[in-house]
């Protein structure tokens, strides 16, 4: 594959010489040990080695989505602080009663994918009512910014960036 690919760049035939690069991982992906395996097979999978960056992305939106729509017909999340401690626009995650679960509900996934274990905030505005909830929120923040990593490694090999 290696000697493949080369000629193919040679030529300047770059889309056969990726599907070159692509079929060389995979065959090597053979004699790694188990993590390797499982890491090469997550970005072959989600982002195609690369030359799909966009592919990631869609999938976190898609998680984002679900995650949202779970969060508001199971658990609701909880305001994370007393109701007088809001003001501006956190005051729509308490007020109108109505609206604001639709609010937290969108919320919380986003501040999941920003700070998946809590380590970097001592006061979270929104937080999960149930712990079944807390761990998948954790979950989903963590593979999210795995998505999103893999999307920006997909867009530095694809433009050929440092």
């Amino acid at each position: 594959y290696r000697n493949m690919r080369a000629h193919l760049e040679k030529l300047d035939n770059i889309p056969a010489a990726s599907l070159m690069r692509k079929l060389q991982l995979r065959s090597e992906r053979q004699d790694d040990d188990f993590f390797s395996k499982l890491v090469s097979w997550a970005y072959g999978t989600f982002s195609g080695y690369g030359f799909a960056p966009g592919r990631p992305l869609l999938i976190a939106a898609a998680l984002y989505a679900a995650t949202a729509i779970a969060v508001y017909f199971f658990d609701g999340g909880t305001p994370g602080q007393p109701k007088d401690w809001y003001n501006g626009a956190e005051t729509y995650l308490v007020e109108p009663p109505d609206s604001a679960i639709i609010v937290r509900s969108a919320a919380l996934p986003l501040q999941s994918i920003a700070n998946p274990f809590g380590l970097f905030s001592s006061r979270r505005l929104v937080v999960a009512q149930t712990p079944l909830f807390a761990g998948l929120l954790t979950l989903q923040g963590l593979f999210t910014d795995f998505l999103i990593l893999m999307s920006v490694l997909g867009i530095r090999r694809r433009f050929k960036l440092i």
